[in-house]
């Protein structure tokens, strides 16, 4: 059998192509853990075709060196040491891994992190279409879902709006795998079917990626060459730019690599799905590490019995963790959990476990998304019954509410259902006023730290099924993993009538519901704080998805107080030489969100924030009693006086860090 030829290459930049790198790297802010963990977990629930349990495997271990200089040396490691290809600490980390570089040696011996899924499809499709459009013989477009496409060929605005969630949009999926590695490089193997559902064209694939910086070779003559961000380990020659497949010449070479790295999965129908290689993983991926985030970010798959995860270390010992077990691994506490992590996850696995009869709640078709006219509907009873819920601090057991909500497809009027449901719980001990979680592909935390009462946890589920339509909707304004919920602007999106109130009314359902029922002791409603929005014409400015960079300190102005931005907040302190500022001096320090349009501080609105539930510290002011300062909080500003002005020093953190913010400073 003739062997083949398998090199990586890296495209070079045509002179006019501007030298664009699209940071896909800042986008992720959780860390590269949760980034892999989230991400391949999606992916795999995603292209289930079992109809069963989805199982993962996270497998560690090491190859030989001669399969590391063959796999990943050569024009890689050269690529890998161009200028600019990795930065900061990834060419630091780099350096130290390799040996003598004109020599093309590594100097680290090859451990990887090896990352499969079974009962799924695979990267499916076909590997020649360089788009995502296919076409029949006659020329008419095809509508395939070709993820082999869209995983490795696809860069940037994926529009389909066909296919439910079909994802690729600008390559920040394939990031979160690359972000796994020291190098920036996975190689994958996709056991799959070519054709959709057609076993007749099943085959193995072998392909690789790396996803690095735009970067130059400055030592090519005459000039340097610039090449492109991403390069792929494919067939040679250039003008083939192929994957390895297994019915092609050079099976050998095929299985070989399968048997230095453990892949022991065959082309057949029943081992289907994918196995990613991650060479040189980066510490913070320990078995541990990825069992606390397979834990936290999938307990509801886990024991729903929908997916199965198996962790193996590179001494051979695993661990599977399954509906059975889940609760063992939450309560074992060499994993570090914390007390309110530990807490959420234990309750968690309580409110799935309700079997209450719900409450049914139904939104009439022409009716806007709004709760209190439904709940108004209730009978006294049925009021009765659920304010003695929320108002008896004994309260034992749970409740449960079923909302069916319309759907108007906007183009033609015709109204789909979607339902979702709520589990509550008291729980008098929690830290957290709800415990909310919109259940589509995975779980997706939105909790609320800032909110001490009325201490009800609750835990809401959309249902993946066929004909609800709230599923398929939210399920198309789901970005990648990592990233935020995106309704308005979506494309996917758009076919449904005011898609943010649909959002908004279910993320603001919870605290809505609480609040009609639940009275303080003087017989007044009590506040519930949760996820706002601002209105459609101003929107808050966005820190996500790049992380805000700390600037230095601001230029001075007419504000008696300098101003610095510090993490999650900002500091005030008294001008060098300033004569404005002496002992008995009252100054007022407000803090807003940052608006698209108007005055910040005028936009303010309570549900952005309140000062008195931010962290204030404060030097140099005075104080009602030794190391009590006298400060005057309300709405979101606050008031005091200097007492040391050469110690006056202002910190105010605690701000939503997806959001830009501001402040100000002015003499009472």
């Amino acid at each position: 059998m003739t062997e083949i030829d398998m090199q990586w290459r890296f495209e070079v930049k045509t002179p006019t192509e501007p030298n664009s790198n699209s940071g896909v790297y800042e986008h992720f802010t959780d860390g590269e853990v949760e980034a892999l963990v989230r991400e391949v977990i999606q992916n795999s629930i995603d292209a289930n075709v079992s109809g069963g349990v989805t199982k993962v495997h996270f497998t560690f271990g090491k190859a030989k060196n001669d399969f590391r200089d063959k796999h990943f040396a050569g024009k890689l490691l050269s690529h890998l040491n161009m200028k600019k290809s990795l930065r900061d600490g990834d060419f630091t980390t780099f350096q130290k891994m390799k040996d003598r570089f004109d020599d093309g040696k590594w100097d680290n011996e090859l451990d990887y992190l090896l990352v499969e899924d079974f009962g799924t499809s695979g990267l499916s499709g076909n590997h020649n279409a360089m788009s995502s459009t296919e076409y029949d013989s006659k020329g008419n477009p095809l509508e395939v879902n070709n993820r082999f496409q869209k995983f490795h060929w696809d860069w940037g605005g994926n529009d389909d709006e066909h296919g439910e969630g079909s994802g690729g949009a600008w390559g920040y999926g394939k990031a979160a795998l690359t972000l796994a590695s020291k190098i920036k490089t996975i190689m994958t193997l996709s056991t799959r079917n070519v054709i959709e559902d057609d076993d007749t064209t099943l085959e193995q694939t072998l392909f690789g990626l790396s996803l690095i910086s735009p970067h130059a070779d400055i030592s090519a003559k005459p000039k340097p060459i610039d090449y492109r961000m991403y390069g792929y380990y494919c067939i040679n020659p250039e003008k083939d730019i192929l994957p390895h497949s297994s019915n092609l010449h050079g099976m050998t070479y095929l299985e070989d690599f399968k048997k230095e790295v453990n892949i022991t999965r065959k082309c057949s129908i029943d081992e289907r799905g994918l196995s990613v290689l991650i060479p040189w993983p980066k510490k913070v991926f320990t078995p541990e590490s990825i069992l606390c985030s397979v834990i936290n970010n999938y307990s509801y798959a886990l024991q729903n019995g929908l997916l199965e995860v198996k962790i193996t270390a590179s001494s051979g010992k695993s661990s599977t963790i399954q509906k059975t077990n889940v609760l063992t691994f939450i309560k074992e506490d060499k994993f570090g959990w914390e007390k309110d992590e530990q807490s959420s996850l234990l309750d968690l696995n309580e409110l799935l476990n309700c079997a209450e009869t719900p409450l049914k709640l139904t939104i009439p078709d022409k009716a806007k998304h709004n709760i209190t006219p439904i709940l108004d509907a209730l009978t006294d009873d049925q009021k009765k019954e659920w304010s003695e819920y929320f108002n008896d601090p004994s309260s034992k057991g749970m409740k449960n509410v079923r909302v069916t909500l319309p759907l108007e497809i906007d183009e033609t009027g015709k109204i789909e259902h979607g339902t979702f449901q709520t589990t509550f719980k008291n729980k008098l001990e929690s830290s957290r006023t709800f415990f909310q979680r919109h259940v589509i592909r995975v779980m997706e935390p939105e909790r609320n730290q800032n909110y001490k009462q009325p201490n009800t946890i609750a835990l809401t589920e959309i249902k993946n099924d066929k004909n609800n339509a709230l599923h398929k909707f939210l399920r198309k304004a789901e970005p990648p993993s990592h990233m935020k919920w995106e309704v308005n602007g979506n494309k996917k999106t758009r076919k449904w009538t005011t898609p943010r109130n649909i959002l908004d009314f279910v993320q603001r359902f919870v605290p809505k519901f609480i609040s009609y029922f639940k009275t303080s002791a003087s017989g007044d409603p009590v506040a519930t704080g949760w996820a706002t929005f601002s209105s459609k014409g101003n929107q808050k400015k966005k820190a996500f998805p790049k992380i805000p960079k700390v600037p230095s300190s601001l230029k001075k102005s007419k504000w008696p107080l300098d101003m610095t931005k510090i993490v999650n907040g900002m500091k005030f302190t008294k001008p060098t030489g300033s004569t404005k500022i002496t002992k008995g001096t009252k100054i007022k320090i407000e803090a807003a969100l940052s608006y698209s349009k108007g005055d910040d501080f005028s936009n303010w609105e309570k549900s952005d924030f309140e000062m008195a539930n931010l962290t204030v510290e404060v030097n140099g002011v005075t104080e009602t009693a030794p190391g009590i300062p006298e400060l005057t909080f309300s709405d979101n500003h606050v008031i005091f006086e200097v007492d040391k002005p050469g110690e006056l020093e202002i910190k105010i953190s605690g701000f939503n860090k997806d959001m830009e913010w501001n402040g100000r400073s002015k003499i009472v």
